[in-house]
């Protein structure tokens, strides 16, 4: 058999059925291993801690006890005395308790052995400590510190000795249950270690006999999909293989020459402004080219709305706006944008020609908004002519105010203005200068004749009415 020739996906499973198998044969040595010492960890943590426990808490017990029986040989007051002797019972029931729940879960003949020595020195402690109970509720303080101290604290004290061996053979068991752990987990580490480098060793002998029969055709692949992610077309496998890798190195080919000819070379020419071209779908599944064929029916319908748009305003159809409902996406974003753009310059055009028609009509209290960006010229011009208007206004009136209050030598500020706006000042300046110089030269004569001095005949041309006027005179 040879390994060359199988499909891709027969050797891939053959060694990975391999690997699998050594995987399940550690999984099963681990459970196993991991079983062991969870067991040995249970022991140490749910029996001896709770047997340490319990030895500690008969110890407290009796200490509880001794410390009730010196209240009530000592204390005078009642209440104390009576409140000690129900620590007492209370407390030799606890010990009791605790030594029976030890000896129900460590039934060893060691910890039995302890225990009854630990019952005896009870046993030999309570009837001592009976006995100062007695003495001291009989009021014989004396004798019962006497005998307290001969009798029941050195049976107290052997007690004490009693629980501290229990608990130090307590202790011992935990330390063995955990080296026996420690131990499984030495055994348990070193299988796991040996056969995960056999597996190790396995696998990555398949993976390299794997991997070499197909790298390099599969690095071609991947080099030549680098190329056409950089937009090299034009790189082409042509690989002589039956197997999954050389059908796949001919589709690669063929995309590329799709990619190339039809998709790219379409793409050419939208770029360059052609739209004219008609594409079509390669089959009913065929994505690509339904999509380029969309993407110029777009492209087509937005010129065609562009042109109608074109028309529509040169008409004279100000309020025309190409329907954006026609399109989706970045193309109606487009004609959104473009009718946006009409709208906001139609309306400037308007709020400016209503502005200048109430200047027209006199009214010069409308002021343009401010408009953003460059659009601010126009607020300039308009802001400009308004200005002047309203300067030209101020000086004509100032004039015509004067002429009213006969103050005949003030003229309007012609130097003020520009243009055309300094000729219309210096107009209405020259029609003042026109009626006062006739009347100036009528009033000196008229005051020269009331005086009985006749004056020459006047000489200086006058147009129209005002060289009637000099005639008269």
């Amino acid at each position: 058999m040879n390994l060359r020739n199988m499909k891709i996906g027969t050797r891939l499973r053959l060694g990975f059925g391999v690997v699998l198998l050594l995987a399940a044969f550690l999984t099963v040595i681990g459970i196993v291993s991991t079983k062991s010492m969870s067991n040995r960890v249970n022991g140490i943590v749910n029996e001896g801690n709770v047997k340490v426990k319990l030895v500690r808490d008969a110890a407290k017990a009796i200490d509880s006890v001794l410390e009730s029986i010196l209240v009530v040989a000592f204390v005078d007051d009642s209440g104390a005395k009576a409140r000690a002797k129900e620590i007492i019972a209370s407390s030799r029931a606890a010990y009791k308790e605790a030594i029976e729940q030890l000896l129900k879960m460590d039934a060893s003949k060691e910890t039995k052995d302890i225990v009854d020595t630990i019952k005896g020195h009870l046993k030999v402690g309570q009837e001592a400590n009976n006995r100062v109970l007695d003495l001291a509720d009989r009021g014989k303080t004396k004798e019962a510190s006497s005998f307290y101290l001969k009798e029941g604290r050195p049976a107290a004290m052997k007690v004490q000795e009693g629980f501290a061996t229990l608990v130090k053979h307590q202790e011992e068991q935990i330390s063995k249950q955990y080296s026996e752990a420690m131990d499984a987990y030495t055994t348990a580490r070193n299988l796991l270690i040996g056969f995960g480098v056999i597996a190790l060793c396995f696998g990555l002998a398949v993976a390299f006999y794997t991997t070499r029969t197909i790298r390099d055709p599969l690095r071609k692949v991947v080099e030549m999909i680098g190329e056409m992610g950089k937009g090299h077309l034009s790189v082409r496998l042509k690989m002589d293989r039956a197997d999954e890798i050389g059908m796949m190195a001919n589709e690669m080919d063929q995309f590329a020459d799709n990619l190339q000819n039809i998709v790219v070379g379409t793409l050419h020419k939208i770029a360059d402004g052609d739209i004219s071209m008609e594409v079509a779908a390669m089959d009913d599944k065929d994505e690509i080219g339904p999509a380029l064929k969309k993407m110029v029916e777009s492209l087509r319908s937005v010129l065609s709305g562009m042109d109608k748009l074109y028309q529509e305003q040169k008409a004279g159809d100000i309020e025309y706006l190409i329907p954006a409902d026609q399109f989706a996406g970045a193309y109606k974003q487009v004609v959104t944008g473009v009718n946006a753009a009409i709208e906001l310059h139609v309306g400037n055009i308007l709020k400016i020609l209503g502005i200048v028609a109430s200047y027209a009509e006199g009214d010069f209290s409308v002021v343009l908004e401010r408009l953003p960006g460059k659009q601010v010229l126009a607020n300039e011009k308009i802001d400009l002519l308004r200005n002047n208007l309203l300067a030209l206004n101020k000086e004509l009136n100032s004039l015509a105010q004067a002429v009213m209050d006969g103050k005949l030598k003030i003229r309007a500020d012609a130097q003020a203005f520009q243009g055309d706006w300094a000729k219309l000042v210096g107009g209405a300046n020259g029609l003042v200068d026109a009626f006062v110089a006739p009347f100036t030269v009528t009033a000196d004569y008229i005051d020269r004749i009331s005086k009985g001095d006749v004056p020459s005949r006047i000489t200086d041309e006058y147009k129209g009415d005002f060289n009637e006027i000099k005639n008269n005179l």
